[in-house]
């Protein structure tokens, strides 16, 4: 199938942080990013030192999530290579990192944690040359992955390293998956029993998951709760964003406008900062 246009990516994901110092040090030290920005309420996290990937904002009075709310499920960091992803397991290895998972995708091969606070997170590498629709999961083969690794010292994660995907806690999964298509135009990739879908733009295997294994029916957190604030997604050029809004109108559903960007929410109550690719940002 040809890569369709337009490609709406996700770029950042923002997060509330009870422990700005703490979590900030986690994504460092175990993770690999590295400080862009930071002020006593803020902090940024990048890769390559230019293209903030993680935001941390701190919260006051801060409370954890129900255990049906709706959220983040993880964030997914995607490396530029299997040598890189299995110099990063070995890095987890050494400094005793706790994983929950790793799986082979068929369509990428991942590892998975959670931070301090509670936010999973999914770091991974793709196969170049498996199709979108033969996404699947089974056991990571190991030593197989490390037989990759370059074999140098650890330096954090690679500069070329991006926000590959968001998986989502959505409250009702068809309502939640229809936002993403009608109104935002994703294409729907997979869909798990009722449960889980994934979907993408440029027949990428997905940009967003989202599932309601433990959130169905829940409820949005409150403002002051731990977790994810929004995601960032990135339109291709000015003309994406006037048709969004033009959507956003048709379908009464309700947008606040702020520094170039615009603030909405999916059906499940995650938010979503959508902001135009800085290629495009003229006209």
């Amino acid at each position: 199938m040809e890569e369709k246009s337009p490609i709406i990516r996700v770029t950042q994901v923002t997060l509330k942080s009870s422990d700005l110092e703490k979590l900030s040090a986690f994504y460092q030290e175990h993770i690999g990013l590295k400080e862009y920005r930071v002020n006593d309420t803020k902090v940024e996290l990048s890769a390559d030192g230019i293209h903030p990937l993680l935001i941390l904002n701190k919260v006051d009075n801060a409370i954890s999530p129900a255990p049906d709310a709706t959220g983040l499920y993880h964030i997914a960091l995607l490396l530029p290579s299997r040598a890189a992803l299995a110099d990063q397991l070995i890095h987890f290895q050494q400094i005793g990192t706790q994983l929950q998972g790793a799986s082979d995708h068929y369509v990428s091969e991942a590892v998975y944690l959670t931070d301090p606070e509670g936010n999973g997170i999914e770091i991974y590498s793709d196969r170049a040359d498996a199709a979108p629709e033969v996404m699947g999961t089974d056991r990571l083969q190991i030593q197989d992955l490390l037989s990759e690794a370059t074999g140098e010292s650890w330096k954090g994660l690679p500069a070329a390293t991006i926000m590959g995907h968001v998986h989502l806690k959505a409250n009702d999964l068809k309502r939640t998956a229809a936002f993403y298509q009608q109104i935002l135009g994703f294409d729907l990739m997979m869909e798990l029993e009722g449960s889980a879908a994934f979907l993408s733009t440029g027949h990428y295997h997905h940009h967003i998951g989202l599932n309601s294994w433990e959130s169905a029916g829940g409820s949005p957190p409150p403002e002051n709760c731990v977790g994810l604030k929004h995601i960032t997604l990135e339109l291709p050029q000015q003309e994406a964003r006037h048709l969004l809004i033009e959507k956003l109108n048709q379908y009464n559903i309700s947008f606040l406008e702020s520094s170039g960007s615009l603030l909405i929410h999916d059906p499940s109550g995650n938010g979503i900062r959508v902001v135009v690719s800085e290629n495009g940002a003229s006209g």
